[in-house]
C-alpha cells in the first residue's frame, strides 16, 4: 500500500458513524477516489484548476476531491478506481477533471424540465441555421436552456484531446459541453450538432457520459448514428452529391450551397476537407473567425 495521508478522510467523518450498507459503500467509494487522486497526482492540472478558480491554492487536494466526488455522484463521470493505470493515464486524468469542472458549472444552472419530444430533427435544423450569423453563438446557452439543455463552454485544459461531451444529470437535463479544442467554426458547430444528435437519438443511455473525439473514426454504432444525423442536418446527402464539392472544389459553389441550405460556409468547407483529407483546402474560410474572440474566452 502506498504511503498516503488519511487525514484527507476528515470530510467523511459523518460516514464513519454506523455500519449500514450505504455508509460502507460511500466510504469505500471515497477511499477509491483518494487513491485515484494519489496515483495520478503528477497528471492533475493543478495550475489550470487554480487559474480557473475551481480550487484554492491553500486547499487544492481537498477541493479536487470534492469536485471529482460530486462529479461521480452526478452520473457525469465513470467510476473512479485505483490501480491498473493505462498508458493514457495523463489524458484520462485530465478528461476526468474536465468533466468534473463541467459538472461543477452545470450544477449551478437552474434549468427547466427537459422534454425529449421538444428536441427533434426540426429543432436540430433550427439550431444549425443559426450558424449563418456568428453572433448567434453567444445566444446558444439561453436558447438551449429554454429546452432544458445545459450548454457549458469549458476550454483550456492542457492535453485534453476531446472536442465535447454530453450526459444527463440526476434531474434528467442533458448537459452538453464544448472544449474549443480547435478555434474554428466548423469544429464548433459540428461538435454542437453532434452532441444534440446524441440527445435526440440516445437520450436513454446518457446516464453515462459520451466523450467526443471527433477526429477518431471508431467503428461505433452510436457514434455512426450521431455522425449521420449531424451530416444530414448540415446538408442532406442528395443535395451534397448533386453539388459535387469534393470534385469541384470552388469557393463559388461552396457559397452557393451554403446559401441554399442556410448554413455557414465553414460547415461545408469542413466536410469537404474531411472527405478529401485536404486540410489546406478552404483555409481562409475555415479560419475566418476566431471562436475565442466571439465568446471572449
Amino acid at each position: 500500500m502506498k504511503d498516503f495521508n488519511f487525514d484527507k478522510l476528515v470530510e467523511l467523518e459523518d460516514l464513519s458513524i454506523g455500519n449500514n450498507a450505504q455508509c460502507s459503500h460511500q466510504l469505500s467509494d471515497a477511499v477509491d477516489m483518494l487513491f485515484w487522486i494519489d496515483e495520478r497526482r503528477e497528471h492533475l492540472p493543478w495550475s489550470t484548476l487554480v487559474k480557473k478558480g475551481y480550487v484554492s491554492t491553500k486547499s487544492q487536494e481537498h477541493d479536487v476531491f470534492q469536485m471529482l466526488t460530486n462529479s461521480a455522484k452526478s452520473g457525469s463521470s465513470t467510476l473512479f478506481k485505483s490501480g491498473n493505470l493505462k498508458d493514457s493515464v495523463k489524458r484520462d486524468t485530465v478528461v476526468a477533471v474536465w468533466q468534473a469542472a463541467i459538472n461543477y458549472k452545470a450544477e449551478k444552472v437552474l434549468a427547466p424540465k427537459f422534454h425529449l419530444e421538444e428536441v427533434d430533427v426540426d429543432f436540430l435544423n433550427d439550431i444549425a441555421s443559426l450558424s449563418m450569423n456568428t453572433n448567434n453563438i453567444n445566444n446558444l446557452c439561453e436558447i438551449l436552456l429554454s429546452k432544458g439543455i445545459i450548454l457549458i463552454i469549458e476550454p483550456d485544459f492542457p492535453s485534453l484531446g476531446k472536442d465535447g461531451c454530453v450526459y444527463k444529470n440526476t434531474k434528467g437535463n442533458p448537459v452538453l459541453s464544448i472544449s474549443l479544442r480547435y478555434d474554428r467554426l466548423d469544429n464548433f458547430w459540428f461538435t454542437l450538432l453532434h452532441e444534440l444528435s446524441h440527445i435526440i437519438l440516445h437520450y436513454e443511455i446518457l446516464d453515462n457520459v459520451i466523450m467526443e473525439d471527433i477526429e477518431r473514426n471508431d467503428n461505433n454504432e452510436i457514434e455512426d448514428e450521431a455522425n449521420y444525423l449531424t451530416r444530414e442536418c448540415i446538408v442532406d446527402r442528395v443535395t451534397w452529391k448533386n453539388f459535387g464539392l469534393t470534385k469541384n472544389k470552388s469557393e463559388k459553389k461552396l457559397h452557393e450551397l451554403a446559401k441554399l441550405v442556410n448554413r455557414h460556409p465553414s460547415l461545408l468547407a469542413g466536410r469537404v476537407r474531411h472527405e478529401t483529407k485536404d486540410w489546406k483546402l478552404f483555409s481562409n474560410i475555415i479560419n475566418e473567425v476566431s471562436l475565442r474572440e466571439v465568446l471572449k474566452v
